[in-house]
């Protein structure tokens, strides 16, 4: 995660108040594909009203998912800057 923030094109936070606040009601109102995110970059989405700061400089919003496939909405197509993330226990 230290290397992807280091870009300056990343953004990620600790802090799990602030993750499970944007994609679900960004990307997935209602549990279905807001049509208007597609291929969005972050500068479309920064904050919406929300009082995130999101630096100019990013182009990824990371976010870890709950599990894949049905179980978690992120881990849904979206063709957008928001990339589930999930953690591995090896590499």
């Amino acid at each position: 995660m230290e290397s992807f923030e280091a870009t300056g094109k990343v953004w990620f936070t600790e802090d799990e108040k602030t993750r499970s606040e944007i994609p679900r009601w960004w990307c997935f109102p209602e549990g279905r594909l807001n049509k208007d995110v597609r291929r969005q970059v972050v500068q479309g989405h920064r904050g919406n009203g929300r009082g995130l700061k999101i630096s100019e400089t990013v182009r990824i919003i990371l976010l870890p998912a709950k599990g894949a496939g049905t179980d978690d909405v992120l881990a849904k197509e979206k063709l957008c800057p928001v990339v589930a993330i999930l953690p591995c226990k090896s590499f």
